[in-house]
């Protein structure tokens, strides 16, 4: 990253110690040429993503201040200016008098995105309002999260014997019978493509401003703030296992009706003819939350190839695209409440910065 970028960040004081040559700027670190000592390293300030958060909101390096390069997410509140003007649209199936309550809480989400950006310095009563009616918004879709996932999952297909259902029909059924059924094929539905996926990222940006707000103007951090984060991590975590490995079903009591679908692992490491696989994968990041995805277990591992031309290995790009966009849901809350740990730790006691953070967020006051 160049110079300019970095001194974006900077307070005035910290760029006017690198251009008196006091500090210099390394790589991702900056040194004290006095004596050689790295006093700030950039790497939880800056976001590789667009829409990806950094671990610190700020950091203090001698009485001078480093801010995050990306502090709040344009992107969910883009996303919902462009909903609400007709520009995208949520093809998901879903009920009619659930299609009315998303389209409701889609409004209050613009809503507070809207307040947030309109609030300015110094209007604390503004501000207690705004934590209170988004804080209960944030509450009630947290409250249906689990509702999203299993609307979303209940449109995956499921195919077995000569048939192809929905897995919410195949719940449905009568698990005596279902019990002998084998299924051998799963494809999911289209996860960029649903509400789960717009309310989710926007709950998760609307926990950072609601955090923001309460920090600079009460110095404190959100109500349960990193404990409603950490409740939609675990959601998000379960949906990214019933990606990964597939669809809870029951498993036949006989060997001849054990599923035999090829979940995630396989899918993207299967060959075809060519010897081809899915190399855009997720193994890397994957392997935080199972070792089946490290090197040594995958080096070890049969995967299908492709016998001939017409040897067709299965492929589910909106699989793939799910189990993306739902590790990067999970990246972001963890960088969100190492935000938290950062302020707890004394950030949040660091008036001048809090200041500066407010003035730098937040449109000046009217005088």
């Amino acid at each position: 990253m160049e110079k300019i970028n970095y001194e974006a960040l900077m307070s005035d004081g910290a760029q006017k110690n690198i251009k008196d040559g006091l500090w210099k700027v390394i790589g991702m670190t900056v040194q004290d040429t006095s004596n050689g000592r790295i006093v700030a390293n950039f790497k939880t300030v800056l976001s590789n993503s667009d829409s990806g958060y950094t671990p610190a909101m700020f950091m203090s390096m001698k009485d001078e201040i480093i801010f995050a390069q990306r502090i709040i997410s344009e992107q969910a509140r883009l996303e919902f200016i462009k909903l609400s003007a007709g520009q995208t649209r949520i093809e998901e199936k879903i009920e009619h008098l659930t299609e009315l309550q998303y389209g409701q809480l889609q409004g209050e989400f613009l809503h507070f995105f809207s307040q947030f950006e309109h609030l300015r310095v110094g209007q604390t009563a503004v501000a207690d309002r705004l934590l209170e009616s988004g804080g209960n918004l944030a509450s009630r879709v947290s409250g249906i999260v689990d509702a999203m996932i299993s609307n979303y999952l209940g449109q995956v297909e499921l195919s077995y014997d000569n048939n192809r259902i929905t897995y919410s029909v195949f719940c449905g059924l009568d698990k005596k019978r279902s019990q002998y059924f084998k299924v051998y094929d799963l494809t999911y539905p289209d996860f960029q493509n649903s509400w789960c996926r717009v309310f989710v990222g926007g709950l998760i940006e609307m926990f950072n401003q609601l955090n923001i707000v309460s920090v600079c103007f009460n110095q404190e951090l959100f109500m349960d703030y990193k404990q409603s984060l950490t409740a939609l991590k675990i959601k998000l975590t379960k949906l990214l296992n019933h990606l990964v490995w597939g669809v809870d079903m029951p498993q036949g009591i006989w060997e001849s009706s054990k599923h035999s679908f090829d979940n995630y692992r396989t899918q993207v490491f299967s060959t075809d003819f060519n010897g081809n696989w899915i190399r855009g994968n997720e193994a890397a990041r994957l392997e935080k939350f199972w070792d089946s995805f490290g090197h040594e277990s995958l080096a070890t591992a049969h995967f299908p190839k492709a016998q001939s031309y017409g040897d067709k290995p299965k492929r589910d790009p909106a699989l793939y695209q799910a189990v993306t966009i739902v590790l990067d849901f999970i990246e972001h809350i963890d960088d969100l409440i190492c935000r938290g740990t950062q302020l707890e730790d004394g950030g949040i006691n660091d008036n001048e910065a809090l200041n500066m953070l407010t003035n730098k967020v937040f449109r000046a006051s009217k005088t």
